[in-house]
């Protein structure tokens, strides 16, 4: 048995949504490349205190160890998922927005519990801080 399901050509007005698509995808290898580099060459430290002395030393390798570049490429994975569902909402309208809402529901998921920026607040207090017992409260936050 021989199943015909006709495709139809791409819609021309999604076709920028196309094209950044596609250099998101090149900007997303780019990141995971990097943050590979800066793992290899930086690896992230063991213990709360060890991150707190990495902060103090380097702002933005801290910051780099606690997944900065996995927060810009979850930001340019929005508009893969755009264009994605852009592509196949024709095909599979429900299936395609079912997926684009889980996937920025994901997306928004990960914003929302990494923890670098906090790290960083909290480093800047450890290093401020004047007495032990301040500091021993702060490595258990």
């Amino acid at each position: 048995m021989k199943i015909h399901q006709s495709v139809e050509p791409a819609d021309p007005r999604w076709n920028g949504l196309y094209r950044t698509a596609i250099a998101a995808i090149v900007a997303m290898l780019a990141i995971m490349l990097a943050q590979m580099v800066v793992f290899i060459l930086w690896p992230p430290p063991e213990t709360v205190e060890d991150f707190f002395a990495l902060f103090q030393r380097s702002e933005l390798l801290g910051l780099l160890s606690m997944d900065l570049l996995y927060l810009a490429n979850n930001t340019v994975l929005i508009l893969i998922y755009l264009a994605l569902y852009a592509a196949l909402h024709c095909t599979a309208e429900s299936a395609a927005l079912i997926a684009l809402v889980f996937g920025l529901v994901g997306v928004a998921a990960y914003f929302a519990s990494n923890t670098g920026f906090e790290m960083l607040a909290v480093s800047r207090q450890y290093a401020a801080a004047t007495s032990e017992a301040q500091r021993s409260g702060l490595l258990g936050a």
